[in-house]
């Protein structure tokens, strides 16, 4: 992705776990985690700057995540990687 603020969402199609990386000089543009409570209660959203530590890991089916709003200075681009196992692999395969 390039530039792009994600809105909150899940990856329905996706199969367990995806990485997420990212690259350039910006302020901002963390992914939002929400984790829900075990009791029942509010989620709680755990905040991740993906360009360090060599991104996170999570999964995209089952939390709710989306980008935190970001600031590029002149002439820069924020980008992020997302590898992911999709649910339609097995069939694209046999199409292939």
């Amino acid at each position: 992705n390039k530039n792009f603020i994600i809105p909150k969402h899940k990856d329905p199609t996706n199969v367990g776990e995806s990485i997420l990386v990212g690259f350039g000089k910006y302020t901002g543009g963390e992914i939002n985690i929400e984790y829900e409570d075990e009791e029942g209660f509010e989620p709680i959203t755990k905040t991740y700057d993906i360009r360090r530590n060599g991104g996170v890991i999570f999964n995209g089916a089952l939390h709710k995540h989306y980008v935190s709003p970001f600031e590029l200075p002149d002439g820069t681009n924020r980008y992020s990687l997302v590898f992911f196992k999709s649910m339609y692999n097995k069939k694209l395969k046999n199409n292939i």
